[in-house]
């Protein structure tokens, strides 16, 4: 085991409570670390990486202003002045993660037509992914949360809240609970899984789903855990969870739209489990024992994304517009061509008879 660095005494894994951890940074254009506010510990015990905010003001869950904040989200006046609107772009493009989770859930048989099933979304914001899911499931839908204006929008949308600032989850209410891009927000992941473990009922299931360490960038303020599969794993079983399938997902390709240009087939990490009362689950991932190793493995990975995956998704979206440019640049010059020589315009004779034709 690598010698730990100095002043690491204060900080823990906060995904297993390991003070084997090693304070890094990373040399990356593209896929960078965080800002000097903040110091990032990889653990090597469980291979996953910890991130803590040294100094600097902490995101804020319950007002809207983590969203509102991203600029992503935000238009500007003449003046150059912010403007918030009521439901953040994003959220379109999150919307649409129902299709895979749909598909995960279709793959292991959890979509019984034979009663309706009670999903919590923990966390979910506004709702929209179990609004989505209960057009196609028979649901009966909640959302626990602790934003006051997706809970609103949720409440419109006709589904059932939890305002965690509040209320607490009952025990052994929930068929089914999904916590999507969640865990890597909180301080310690564990002690959200143990309540949502009670109030699982016996049969019930849980998918989770959360940024991959290796193939997602560790540079936003809002993360404080980046998962590895190891990680990950490791968390669900010392929560007493039996692994029922696990695997990759991506952003949806609309997020390019939005300058997102880095979704790739191994952005993002998802496990479906359940309770595991015999304690016997084996599931393992090899990682990186030390941090030499680590980042060797990080470096890769982002380089083939930006080689295989992010590059062609630019020359894809160049050749569209160079065509377009071709395409318009013709039509235009034959319009002002024939309009200057003939005195009529090609394009609407060419029209004309194609109409006459059909």
């Amino acid at each position: 085991m690598s010698k730990k660095t100095n002043n690491n005494e204060n900080f823990n894994c906060r995904i297993c409570y390991s003070k084997s951890i090693e304070n890094f940074t990373l040399s990356n254009l593209i896929f960078s670390s965080k800002s000097i506010d903040w110091k990032s510990f990889y653990c090597l015990t469980c291979g996953g990486v910890s991130d803590y905010q040294i100094k600097g003001k902490e995101v804020n869950y319950t007002d809207g202003s983590y969203r509102s904040e991203k600029k992503t989200y935000n238009l500007t006046d003449s003046n150059n002045n912010d403007i918030s609107v009521p439901l953040d772009f994003w959220s379109f493009i999150s919307f649409k993660r129902w299709i895979h989770i749909y598909e995960i859930f279709k793959k292991n048989n959890l979509l019984t037509k034979s009663k309706k099933i009670k999903l919590l979304d923990y966390g979910g914001y506004n709702g929209f992914l179990i609004y989505a899911l209960a057009q196609k499931i028979d649901l009966d839908p909640f959302l626990a949360e602790l934003d006051t204006r997706g809970l609103e929008i949720a409440k419109f949308l006709g589904i059932k809240t939890i305002n965690l600032n509040s209320q607490k989850i009952e025990h052994n209410q929930f068929d089914m609970i999904t916590v999507v891009h969640v865990m890597e927000h909180l301080d310690s992941p564990q002690k959200d899984l143990e309540i949502l473990r009670n109030s699982l009922k016996d049969s019930g299931v849980i998918y989770i789903e959360v940024p991959n360490l290796y193939g997602f960038p560790l540079s936003d303020s809002a993360h404080k855990i980046a998962f590895s599969a190891s990680s990950l794993s490791q968390l669900l079983q010392n929560a007493n969870f039996k692994v029922l399938d696990h695997g990759y997902t991506s952003t949806p390709e609309d997020s390019v739209k939005f300058d997102y240009f880095l979704s790739n087939k191994k952005e993002n990490l998802y496990i479906l489990a359940m309770k595991d009362k015999d304690n016997q689950q084996t599931l393992s991932f090899k990682f990186p024992k030390n941090i030499k190793n680590f980042k060797f493995e990080l470096y890769i990975s982002y380089a083939k994304i930006l080689m295989l995956t992010v590059a062609p998704r630019f020359l894809k979206i160049s050749l569209k517009f160079i065509k377009r440019f071709f395409l318009y640049f013709i039509y235009g010059f034959s319009e002002y061509l024939t309009l200057k020589l003939f005195r009529f315009s090609l394009i609407s004779k060419i029209l004309k008879k194609k109409n006459t034709k059909s």
